[in-house]
């Protein structure tokens, strides 16, 4: 008879030191791991009662462990209604115990199943590993958290939040004009800098007394701020190249132009240059601390509407 078969047939109920009973089937759904260094066993199936039952373990290619379980006695002080088999103790080792359970009918029927002995301290720690792991994995090719530094993304971002940065769109994706990403610095790849996407590739942009200007239409950005309020001796604002007078220039090949929304206060694609593709790590997409904060980050598109195809 096959196994799976006979396994329909021979189910055993078990129960631990601590009156915990469970079923074969609970044990299967459980993978077949217990937190118990002994268990007592028994044949429900009143078909086994007039024989009883033995087991055997073997631990490592060895067996450890064989018994047998006879059936009371019909009559005197044991005496068991309808004769049935007592439970017998099953002593586990730590790791796999392979366990076969025998009838004593003629002819036998047998089945095989590992029981994993686990601790529960052991259950526990591998409980906490595991879900590092898992953690490490979602922060490495998923979510990441960030911290914010500076004031560079004022009033988008304050200097204090704790944001959350999704891997996944732009491996599927190309970043818009708009979005708010983070990426390596391009200068010293240990550093992480957010900002915003202001261009793309082929795009032609120039910034002319703090306003942007891209593919020749002046933009209107509503989530932009300027601060620094000085003025030349002659009561002009002072000329601050790169900053506030820029360009024009197109942005290379896979390649991508980013400016912080904090314009008099960030360091960014005006100062260093243009931002590598590969350099781009992923796209803010919440503020999670502190509470007040809390909230979905506004990736702003609406300004770079129909701009139009890049130029070729």
């Amino acid at each position: 008879m096959a196994n799976g078969a006979v396994e329909d047939r021979l189910q055993p109920t078990f129960e631990t030191c601590s009156h915990e009973s469970f079923t074969y089937r609970e044990l299967r759904a459980n993978f077949h791991i217990v937190n118990s260094s002994h268990l007592f066993m028994k044949l429900p199936d009143p078909a086994d009662a007039a024989t009883g039952f033995e087991v055997s373990i073997v631990y490592e290619g060895e067996e450890v462990f064989h018994g047998k379980s006879l059936p009371a006695p019909a009559e005197g002080p044991e005496a068991a209604p309808g004769g049935a088999p007592t439970k017998l103790a099953l002593p586990l080792l730590r790791g796999r115990n392979e366990v076969t359970v025998r009838t004593l009918t003629s002819p036998a029927r047998e089945t095989t199943f590992p029981i994993f002995y686990k601790t529960a301290l052991r259950d526990w720690i591998e409980s906490i590993l595991k879900a590092l792991i898992i953690l490490v994995l979602i922060q490495f090719f998923v979510v990441q958290t960030f911290y914010i530094p500076t004031a560079s993304m004022e009033l988008t971002l304050r200097p204090g939040d704790y944001i959350m940065v999704e891997k996944v769109s732009y491996l599927f994706t190309s970043p818009s004009r708009g979005d708010v990403v983070v990426f390596q610095f391009p200068e010293d790849p240990r550093k992480d800098f957010i900002k915003r996407m202001v261009a793309r590739e082929r795009d032609t942009l120039e910034v002319i007394r703090k306003r942007l200007i891209v593919n020749g239409r002046e933009l209107v950005e509503p989530y932009t701020v300027h601060m620094d309020r000085s003025e030349d001796p002659l009561g002009q604002p002072q000329y601050r190249p790169y900053r506030d007078f820029f360009g024009p220039m197109q942005v290379p090949d896979r390649s991508i132009f980013v400016m912080g929304d904090n314009r008099d206060k960030s360091h960014d694609s005006r100062m260093w240059g243009h931002l590598p593709l590969f350099r781009l790590k992923g796209k803010a997409f919440l503020v999670y601390w502190p509470f007040r904060q809390f909230g979905l980050i506004r990736h702003e598109h609406g300004p770079f509407k129909d701009l139009g195809k890049t130029p070729p």
